[in-house]
């Protein structure tokens, strides 16, 4: 399968950016298939290589959910570091009425 991704970096780690939105099988993907895909796509040694994974995925409330995964296939909440990462990639790509002021 192809998968269009943006790689981002800020204050030291880097992130895949993957609008699910647009790959629209990502989007049915469950928790569990989704952390397997992080930890190979964040693997540094065989795939792109990260520290984290961030989808940008279908929200009835927002424009976007963001679901973020550590490169070991953990789910997190949130970080701060990759927030203005996807605010950037989310303006840039016509995802997000809300413009970017990085």
């Amino acid at each position: 399968m192809k998968i269009e991704f943006t790689k981002m970096h800020g204050l030291g780690n880097d992130f895949i950016v993957i609008n699910a939105i647009k790959e629209s099988p990502l989007a049915n993907l469950g928790t569990d298939e989704l952390s397997m895909l992080a930890a190979h796509l964040c693997n540094r040694r065989f795939t792109i290589g990260a520290d984290q994974l961030l989808l940008l995925c279908p929200s009835r409330e927002a424009d976007f959910r963001m679901r973020i995964f550590n490169a070991d296939g953990s789910e997190v909440e949130m970080c701060g570091k990759d927030r203005k990462s996807t605010r950037l990639n989310s303006s840039h790509t016509d995802i997000s009425r809300m413009p970017s002021s990085a």
